[in-house]
């Protein structure tokens, strides 16, 4: 593991560690029964959730942007079960083509169990699942994106946003407009993984949200790093491990020093 910067109290309140594959087509209302057999132990929980689109990160034929893939079908698609554990710290999210492991904080006492124990976590329940579609004749899983997404809720103080992000700087060439209301950003940064792959790490911040247990304005920033797999027996966690390493330095790039003082930056 490299030695990234940590924070004593970091505002992180949510991390997804996610595999997209190929459709398993024989994938049916059947199935996600007995899925549930295989993870009521642990997630006794279930909900019904509308499913995610496709995407996939493109460079050669459109620099800079993203892909979208939208299907017709002509029967409404299965939906996105979630499996929750009791105390809603842990999730596991299955579609025909993705599994998304999350932690999550229900409550201001919760603390972060660090990305090893998160990552480990992702790895064993895959495994499982893995296992369920190879034992179902589902077919092999054949993972084609991975991501890491970061989500982190900061309260905002009397200077506002650019308190806390370094890109917002409140400069204005007269003094024609008063302070912003709201603010939003979304910024994409192409990454350079291990063996030459490319990826991409999108930052985005959105500063109208209220945190419901203090009624406090806070600024909902999201960093999420996604790519193919990388090449290897061990190419998912690799694809994990870079794109963890990617929002950690660039969350640290993109929030001031004051607010890493406030967090108690340790590195």
């Amino acid at each position: 593991m490299p030695n990234l910067p940590d924070f004593e109290a970091p505002p992180l309140t949510e991390v997804a560690l996610s595999v997209q594959f190929d459709t398993l087509d024989s994938f049916s209302v059947h199935h996600v029964g007995l899925l549930w057999q295989e993870y009521r132990d642990r997630f006794p929980v279930v909900e019904q959730h509308q499913t995610l689109p496709s995407v996939i990160e493109r460079f050669a034929d459109s620099p800079g942007q993203r892909e979208i893939s939208l299907s017709l079908v002509r029967t409404a698609p299965l939906p996105r079960v979630w499996f929750l554990g009791d105390d809603g710290t842990e999730l596991v999210q299955i579609q025909a083509d993705r599994f998304i492991y999350n932690w999550r904080k229900s409550d201001g006492d919760d603390q972060y169990p660090r990305y090893g124990s998160v990552v480990a976590r992702q790895q064993e329940e895959l495994a499982r699942f893995s296992d369920f579609a190879n034992n179902h004749a589902l077919g092999p899983l054949k993972p084609s994106q991975c991501e890491v997404t970061y989500v982190n809720l900061i309260e905002l103080g009397d200077g506002g946003a650019q308190d806390i992000l370094t890109v917002l700087a409140e400069e204005y060439s007269d003094d024609y407009l008063p302070a912003a209301e709201s603010a939003g950003l979304a910024l994409a940064y192409t990454m350079a993984l291990p063996g030459g792959h490319p990826g991409r790490l999108h930052v985005s911040a959105n500063t109208k949200l209220t945190a419901v247990a203090t009624g406090t304005p806070v600024m909902r920033l999201t960093l999420t790093a996604r790519g193919a797999p990388l090449d290897g027996e061990d190419g998912i966690r690799g694809l994990f491990d870079a794109g963890r390493e990617w929002i950690v330095r660039g969350f640290c790039s993109i929030t001031t020093a004051k607010m890493h003082a406030l967090w108690g930056r340790k590195s």
